[in-house]
């Protein structure tokens, strides 16, 4: 596949990420939780609530303060703070740690807990640098904090990063060239050469990591970052929390919502995975949910 045709393909995907949520909401007029890359849409609201006790509505700014936090680089905005996470949450005996960096926007006015964006997509997306909260509505914003955070392994938590055997990867995609049979990998020996392209990239980026033992990869799943929402929660001190996820954001949240259901003041999902399907048939319905998406946006617009 030339240059010119992998630029196409990645603006078609790009348009039909973007037009996802404008489309369904369109075709189905429903009420939902808009996405953090839709600004214009109508502000989140959250259903009336009554003041927590007393002793939940902490100064959470001079809490923030005690544990460390700083303005976060990117986003001056919010208040970050990195906390000490067990490296295997599940493992006792495991004393390991890592930090993750959880970015906060404190409520403006009389405090009524945390609203958590579990938003990042891939997964491989970053929470912190990608915050945004100008879509929320003034009452959320006035008695909730908006709670983003950067999963275990990317951007200020505790990153692995490999970006020369990413940058090779890269190049050696856009300069590939389809030759043989029709276009994609359609062919025995171009699957074959993809799998030995991809199991090159992951010995490439595991060399590049240079990580003391290898199978650790393995504390940087879906389940581990729901446990350290949850450190998070217990370190602030919220009997509850509200949390919305998008995307891969939404495994996140499913995840945490079956392990503390009773922690939860509500959940919001927008795009759900579906946790039922394996990896190859979430990939899938994805990439059938993608093509829906798109001819639906060409058939509305042209």
């Amino acid at each position: 596949m030339k240059k010119h045709q992998w630029l196409f393909a990645l603006l078609v995907l790009s348009l039909s990420a973007l037009s996802c949520n404008y489309v369904t909401r369109m075709l189905n007029p429903v009420e939902e939780a808009p996405t953090s890359a839709a600004p214009t849409e109508s502000p989140v609201t959250l259903p009336p609530a009554s003041p927590p006790p007393a002793s939940e509505t902490q100064d959470i700014a001079s809490l923030l303060q005690s544990l460390g936090g700083i303005p976060c680089e990117e986003q001056p905005d919010l208040t970050c703070v990195s906390i000490p996470v067990p490296l295997n949450h599940f493992d006792t005996a495991d004393t390991r740690s890592i930090e993750v960096t959880f970015a906060v926007l404190p409520a403006s006015g009389e405090r009524y807990g945390m609203f958590f964006q579990a938003f990042p997509g891939g997964p491989g997306g970053e929470g912190i640098s990608s915050a945004y909260y100008d879509y929320f509505d003034e009452t959320v914003l006035e008695h909730y904090d908006i709670v983003y955070y950067d999963q275990r392994g990317l951007g200020l938590s505790s990153p692995l990063e490999c970006p020369q055997a990413q940058a090779q990867s890269t190049l050696d995609s856009f300069s590939a060239d389809d030759t043989a049979g029709q276009e994609g990998l359609d062919t025995p020996e171009e699957q074959q050469q993809a799998i030995q392209d991809s199991q090159d990239f992951v010995n490439a980026c595991l060399a590049e990591l240079n990580l003391a033992n290898p199978t650790d990869l393995a504390f940087y799943g879906t389940d581990q970052v729901a446990e350290d929402l949850e450190t998070f929660r217990q370190t602030i001190g919220d009997e509850k929390i509200w949390l919305y996820g998008i995307s891969y954001g939404t495994a996140v949240a499913q995840t945490y919502a079956a392990a503390y259901p009773q922690n939860l003041a509500g959940l919001i999902l927008d795009g759900t995975v579906d946790l039922t399907l394996s990896g190859e048939d979430g990939a899938y319905s994805q990439e059938r949910g993608f093509e829906t998406v798109l001819l639906a946006t060409l058939q509305a617009f042209f």
